[in-house]
C-alpha cells in the first residue's frame, strides 16, 4: 500500500515544496507522510493537480 510519501517522492517533490504548494505547514505534510494524519478531502484536488494526477480515483487508487 502506497501513501503519499511514495507517491510524492515518485513526483520529485520535497516535503517543504508540497507544504508550500499545498499551503500547509510541514508538520502537516510529515504527519500525511507518516500516515498519522490523512490529507482532507479538501485538498484532494489541489494535490492531484502537484502530484500530476489526472483525477482524484486515480490518485485515491496509487494509494489504495
Amino acid at each position: 500500500m502506497k501513501g503519499i510519501k511514495e507517491v510524492r517522492k515518485s513526483a520529485n517533490i520535497t516535503q517543504e515544496e508540497l507544504s508550500y504548494l499545498m499551503d500547509v505547514s510541514l508538520s502537516t505534510v510529515r504527519r500525511w507522510d507518516k500516515k498519522i494524519d490523512n490529507c482532507p478531502c479538501s485538498k484532494f484536488v489541489l494535490l492531484c493537480d502537484i502530484l500530476h494526477y489526472s483525477s482524484i480515483d486515480d490518485l485515491m487508487e496509487e494509494l489504495q
